[in-house]
């Protein structure tokens, strides 16, 4: 049990050290905003605008599909679809994979879990600029479907291979559905480029990536 909760602790110590290094390296990227604002368009994502974003960062581990460390990527798409108010709601689609593994090695047993997740859904934004050169902030859902698999191997001394119902309680769900809620923010550094960032939960916690206008 000891040993358990000491490996538990480095877990969740290595996750919060990758979720605030992608933080610190957005910080860094707001930072030097000012030496970009003269090419930055104003209000970037606009009605009939297609945007696409690529981020990575940890990821989420949705129906006990997952356990331990894990990383994940997404790829959405988005068009604006209709100017509500100052800002305007877009419509689209994101495609996204997450991987979590986690390694028990005792004195009496050995064991290696691994789990990948697909995700494939739709998302809805708001997105609004501030009127500030080169920003968009926004909030979203997705709403989808998602795959799972999961596979494991060890033994214990003097009794073979284990099965996955003498090793844990945990269990996973090959078929789930893939909702939540993000909140994201970028800055394009022109009319084609820029950073993209997002918080919430849906592949993962948090991200950090490119994002680029398409029209």
């Amino acid at each position: 049990m000891y040993v358990f909760k000491v490996k538990l602790k480095k877990l969740i110590v290595m996750k919060k050290r990758s979720t605030y290094l992608i933080l610190m390296i957005l910080a860094a990227f707001i930072l030097a905003l000012p030496a970009t604002q003269a090419q930055a368009p104003l209000n970037p994502v606009a009605k009939d605008s297609w945007i696409l974003n690529i981020g990575i960062g940890p990821a989420t581990q949705p129906f006990g599909n997952g356990y331990g460390l894990g990383i994940g990527g997404k790829l959405a798409f988005e068009k604006g679809m209709w100017k509500v108010g100052p800002g305007v709601i877009t419509l689209g689609g994101d495609f996204g994979l997450s991987f979590s593994w986690r390694n028990w090695d005792y004195v009496t047993f050995k064991l290696k879990e691994r789990w990948g997740n697909l995700f494939i859904g739709t998302r809805g934004a708001y997105h609004y600029g501030f009127g500030v050169k080169g920003l968009d902030v926004y909030a979203g859902v997705p709403l989808g479907i998602g795959f799972d698999r999961y596979t494991h191997s060890g033994y214990t001394a003097g009794y073979g291979d284990l099965s996955w119902e003498t090793v844990s309680g945990y269990k996973h769900t090959p078929v789930f559905p893939y909702l939540g809620v993000f909140f994201g923010g970028s800055y394009f550094f022109n009319n084609t480029i820029g950073i993209n960032g997002e918080l919430g939960y849906n592949v993962t916690y948090v991200n950090i990536g490119l994002v680029f206008k398409l029209k």
